[in-house]
Formats: structure tokens, sequence, C-alpha cells
């Protein structure tokens, strides 16, 4: 790796681990705090998770070989490296992004994040932007060379559905559209359920598969769902379930679940597990949203 490349994924690598933070803040206290507390949670987050910030950084302008101390102020500089601007506003303006751009042409930093606080899904609040451009936050269906999903892709799904590791069991979306969602799982042989279902010859559990399932649905209503509140997606009954095949640790799941009947606040789905292509599961359950 040159040292360009290397420089990039560092970049990478803080925005993602900023963004894990910031969604972690906002699963905790939600939206309708003010700025500042957002900020003060985002600094103990960043010292907690061992990176160096600082905040409110002084930003001079030069003007005509002079420097002007224009007032400007980043709200956190993480690494030295990116520019955090924090807002709980209705909605993300043009003028919020061309802010942060400014900033990070000013300063000559290479990326920056405007995060909005005041959002029901976090995901929707997020904006990530290199200098003079402004990317996709969360991109779908990003994976490496080791077949593990990007942390980005991660990011995207922790912040559609409250699921945590080692109860998350979906790594990426790779398709979504009007009532159907596709995502993917690489099953690995370190996970916790193989040290005792069938040590020696590990299987997936079957409940797991279905959990799977149940967790692309609820990503599936909270993505068409619009502004759904305080209501959460919670599996209400399982109809049907058919197990068709075996997974083992190695194998790559693609999950479908496609929304066939909607009643009130219930959704009957229908969920298809394969693995690298083979179909192992076939399961039809119904989610409904519930207020916390």
């Amino acid at each position: 790796m040159n040292r360009r490349d290397a420089g990039a994924q560092r970049v990478n690598e803080i925005t993602d681990r900023v963004i894990g933070i910031c969604i972690d803040i906002h699963r905790q206290l939600g939206p309708g705090l003010l700025e500042s507390a957002y900020e003060v949670c985002l600094c103990l987050g960043l010292t907690k998770a061992g990176l160096k910030h600082r905040r409110q950084v002084s930003l001079p302008v030069e003007y005509d070989g002079l420097e002007v101390q224009a007032g400007y102020k980043l709200d956190i500089l993480v690494e030295e490296l990116v520019v955090v601007e924090l807002k709980a506003v209705e909605s993300v303006l043009p003028v919020h992004k061309a802010q942060l751009l400014t900033y990070l042409k000013l300063t000559n930093l290479p990326a920056g994040l405007l995060i909005n606080f005041n959002v029901p899904l976090l995901k929707n609040g997020i904006h990530r932007m290199v200098n003079n451009l402004e990317e996709s936050s969360a991109p779908p269906c990003l994976r490496g060379s080791n077949n593990t999903p990007y942390p980005d892709a991660l990011h995207q799904v922790k912040a559609m559905i409250p699921h945590r590791e080692p109860f998350l069991f979906v790594d990426r979306i790779l398709e979504q559209g009007e009532g159907r969602i596709v995502t993917e799982r690489t099953v690995r042989a370190d996970e916790p359920q193989f040290e005792g279902h069938y040590p020696g010859s590990p299987l997936m559990p079957g409940v797991l598969l279905c959990e799977a399932c149940f967790q692309t649905g609820a990503m599936l209503l909270v993505a068409g769902g619009g502004d759904v509140g305080e209501k959460k997606p919670v599996l209400t009954r399982i109809l049907e379930a058919k197990f068709r095949g075996m997974v083992h640790p190695g194998d790559v799941l693609t999950i479908e679940v496609d929304q066939e009947e909607k009643m009130g606040d219930a959704f009957v789905m229908n969920g298809k597990v394969s693995a690298d292509g083979k179909n192992v599961l076939r399961v039809k359950f119904i989610v409904a949203m519930v207020e916390t």
C-alpha cells in the first residue's frame, strides 16, 4: 500500500468510527437536544474510543497575505484530519454543506462530516464530504478483499435497526426497492454460537437464520416507512418456516424479504435465505410497528 492509499484508509477509518459513535449517541438520546449537548457527548465518545480531538477550533481566514480573525470555528477536529460539524435542525440546507466544504478548503483537510441529529433515523442526517466534493456517508453493498463488509456498510445497517453484536445478523444491503430488500451476511467461524452448537462440526442454528430474515424485514419497514416516530419493528408471529439446507462457517448468506400484505401497523412478509446460491430457508412472518 502506498502512502496516499494509507492516508485515505486512515481518513476512512476515522470517519467510520465517528459515524459509529454518533449512531450510538442518537440511539440512546434520540433527536430533540441542543447541538451543544450532542457535541459534548461526541467528545466523550471520541475520548473513550481513543481518538484525539479538539473542540471549537478557531479558523482564521487569510486575505491579501494577512490573517483575519473572522470568528469561524470548527465544531470538532478529529485526529487533525477530519472536520465534524454538528447540527440539530429540521433539515440540512445547501448553505450548511457549503460551509463545511469551505472549512475543508480553508484548512486543506481531506474530509469532513456534517451530522444532523434532529432526524428519526441518523442515516438520513449523515453527510460525508471530501475536499470540494460530497460523498455518500453510507454506501450500500461494499466489501473488502477478505469478504468482510466495509465499516460504512455496517454503519448503514446499524443506523436502521437497534440490533448490535453478537446478535446482529446482517452485514450489508445489496438491494432495496418498493416492498423488497436483499441483504448479505458472511458467516464467520469465530461467532459465539459455534462454541456450543455442534462443536467440531459447527452449523449455523436455524433460529438465527430466521433472525437474519426478521432483521432484514425490520430494515425494509424502516427504509420504506418514512417518519415512524418512536415506533420500532417487532416480530409478532412466525407463520411458517421450512429449512432446506445447512449453513457452515465461511458461507455467504443472501437474505431476501418481500412485503406481502399490510394490516394496519402489521406487515406480512416472506423471507428466503440462500447460502452460496443454494436455498436453505423459507419463512413467512409478521412484523408490527410498536410504540416503545
